[in-house]
Order: C-alpha cells, then sequence, then structure tokens
C-alpha cells in the first residue's frame, strides 16, 4: 500500500470518527445507562425572540442524542467495573451492598441527608409565595392543588450509608420547607417519609426501596398511596380510602429497580426480587399526548392513563420517575390522570387547568429537586 492511500485511508477514518456521531443522531426517549428522560428534537417556532431559546434546547438534544453516546457510556463502565473501579462518582456503595444516588448538577441528597443543603429564610418565603399563587388560580377555577414530595432512599436507610455521611442534627431541606409551608401558608403539602419509614419496619424480606436502585419499589410506592388516600380523604368528603399491608405483598416481582447497580455495571450482584402487590387493581390503558399540541411544549414526557374505575374524579400530574410506582394504584381514586415528566411553571400550571377538565393538579417531586426553586414563567 502507498504511503499516498494509507494516508487517505487514515484521513477517511478519522473524519468518520468524527462525523459518524452527527450522522446517527437519534431520538431515544430514556437512557437506561443514566436513568433518565432524554431530550427529543427542539421545534422552532419561527420568532426571532425564540431563537436563542432554540439554540439552547438544541444543544441539550445534541448533547443526549449524538450517535453511540449509550453505547460508549456503558463500555466505559464496563472497563471500570473490570479494572475493579468506579467510573461514576454519583454512585456510593454503603453496608451490605445498598447503592445510594449522590445526586447530578445541583441536587445532592447525601448532602440533603447530613443537613448541608437548608434553605434561607428568603428561599423559604419565596417558595411559599409562588405555591400559593398556585393554589389560589386554581382555586378560582375550581380546582384542587397538592403538593407532594417524595423522600430520598437515604432518608429511609440511612443506617446502611457509609459511615463518612453523618445524619443532621436538625430538620433537612425537605423538612423545612414543609413546616415553613404548614405554619405560614395553607398550601396543602404531602411528605411521605414518615408513612414510607414506619412501612420499612413491618416486613423483615423487603423493604419500600431495593439495594441496587434508585426508586421505591411497589411496596414503597403502595405506602405512599397510603398517605395520599388520606391526603385526599381531607379534601374530598366521604372518600372512601385503600390501605394496602406488608401481608399483601409476596417476593414474586422481575420488575425490580437496579438502576445504580446498572451504572456500575453490576447488576448479576443483585439478583433479589422485589414485593409484588397479590391483590387486583383497576385496569387501565396509557396513550402517549402531543405535549406542544396542548401548549406545554417543554415537556419531556406526556401521557394520558384511562382507568376501569368508580371514581369519576380527574388528575393532572406533574411529577419525575417516581411516578411510575404510582400507576397502578391511582385508578383507586381517579377516572384519569394526565402525567407531565416536569418541574413545571406557574404558567405551565395554569395552561394545563385551562386545557384540560380536572379536579386536581398535584405536584410531585421527589425531595432531592428541591435544589430548583419553582418558577412563575
Amino acid at each position: 500500500m502507498s504511503i499516498q492511500v494509507y494516508r487517505c485511508l487514515l484521513i477517511a477514518g478519522f473524519a468518520a470518527v468524527l462525523l459518524g456521531p452527527l450522522l446517527w443522531l437519534g431520538n431515544e426517549e430514556h437512557s437506561v445507562y443514566e436513568n433518565r428522560a432524554l431530550t427529543q428534537v427542539p421545534k422552532f417556532s419561527g420568532r426571532l425572540s425564540q431563537l436563542h431559546e432554540f439554540v439552547v434546547d438544541w444543544e441539550m438534544y445534541f448533547n443526549d442524542q449524538y450517535g453511540f453516546r449509550e453505547r460508549a457510556a456503558l463500555f466505559n463502565d464496563e472497563l471500570w467495573n473490570a479494572l475493579r473501579l468506579s467510573a461514576l462518582p454519583n454512585v456510593v456503595e454503603g453496608n451490605d451492598g445498598w447503592l445510594f444516588f449522590t445526586g447530578q448538577e445541583g441536587d445532592r441528597p447525601l448532602d440533603d441527608y447530613s443537613g448541608k443543603t437548608a434553605l434561607s429564610k428568603s428561599e423559604l418565603e419565596s417558595w411559599a409565595r409562588v405555591l400559593t399563587e398556585r393554589k389560589e388560580k386554581l382555586e378560582s377555577a375550581g380546582i384542587d392543588y397538592l403538593f407532594m414530595l417524595v423522600p430520598n432512599k437515604a432518608e429511609i436507610y440511612g443506617d446502611k450509608l457509609p459511615s463518612r455521611f453523618a445524619k443532621r442534627s436538625g430538620m433537612s431541606r425537605c423538612e423545612q420547607l414543609v413546616d415553613y409551608l404548614q405554619s405560614n401558608t395553607n398550601v396543602p403539602v404531602l411528605y411521605m417519609k414518615e408513612a414510607i419509614a414506619a412501612g420499612r419496619y413491618e416486613a423483615e424480606d423487603f423493604g419500600p426501596f431495593d439495594r441496587g436502585g434508585t426508586h421505591w419499589n411497589a411496596y414503597g410506592a403502595a405506602l405512599g398511596m397510603n398517605a395520599l388516600g388520606e391526603q385526599l380523604a381531607s379534601l374530598y368528603e366521604g372518600l372512601e380510602t385503600t390501605r394496602f399491608e406488608r401481608g399483601e405483598f409476596r417476593l414474586e416481582d422481575e420488575r425490580v429497580d437496579r438502576d445504580l447497580a446498572r451504572m456500575l455495571a453490576r447488576e448479576a450482584d443483585y439478583p433479589e426480587l422485589g414485593p409484588k402487590l397479590t391483590r387486583a387493581l383497576p385496569s387501565y390503558r396509557i396513550q402517549n399526548l402531543d405535549a406542544v399540541e396542548h401548549g406545554l411544549a417543554k415537556i419531556r414526557a406526556f401521557v394520558r392513563i384511562d382507568y376501569e374505575s368508580t371514581s369519576e374524579r380527574r388528575a393532572f400530574i406533574f411529577g419525575d420517575s417516581f411516578f411510575d410506582g404510582l400507576i397502578d394504584y391511582l385508578g383507586l381514586y381517579f377516572e384519569s390522570c394526565l402525567f407531565a415528566y416536569r418541574m413545571p411553571t406557574t404558567q405551565e400550571i395554569e395552561v394545563a387547568a385551562r386545557r384540560f377538565d380536572l379536579d386536581i393538579i398535584i405536584e410531585q417531586r421527589i425531595e432531592r429537586y428541591l435544589f430548583k426553586a419553582p418558577e412563575s414563567e
């Protein structure tokens, strides 16, 4: 092979490596590696005033969807695992193999546990002002509002953390906010920690979270539903609530959350089954919706869930990935639920209230997402 041909092949190969990912842009909805929703192709409104926002959205799309990104990330993890090292500083292993997510960007669940993320008085006042505004706007439209918080895994299994993560002496950021809202506003707020923590000690062979994952399991979500049912009963007179007990679950579920183990390429180290409810629940069907068509362009995932339910109530839930665990149970209280994967602005909540016939809007957050204060627009 001549030197000239060799150089041409070398240049062509180098160009292929550089351009291949650009020519292989995908449109996946979910990252298995990172266990999060991925940015979808942005749509340009045609208005020059929104050009900068479109460019920012396009950069986010490219960073999430460039070719072979997922495969490269998984290969990187497998390589580090083969070397017995962790490529992920945001996963920590505690006692008895329990894995914990340490956070990314602004959310820091283990700092929450250690008391390093306290809210200032001005931040508490800002939260109270925006949430009160949301409640009042919905109230004027005849729609109820509920602010619902799911505890971090570390709040339930702090004893499984490495000893270097010392338990705080005072309130967590979430407890601060709940206490402030309950003392200074009439915003309905539900923090599920107490109900879920109590349920941990009712079961010896399983608990509300699994060792290798971030999210609650079917038992943990059911404990959360117990608390949500009681909250709904305080809003709707005569509502019959349903309670789930530990004895109704069996270790038969193969859909165990192992997202943290997967990040470390160690799923084989976490073979256990998860708790599965033995009682029948209302059946349902899920329909994907076009968020842009409904005036909610910033939403990454938007679905409608219709239940074979005796209830006539309709809910809109803005939330995160913890909502997935509640889907099976919500038919006990709702005829239909709209779900948007989003920490909403007040403006988006108003759009939802105008566009849909609703009884209640629930804003659900895992507590580590309290690092991002609510926005009006």
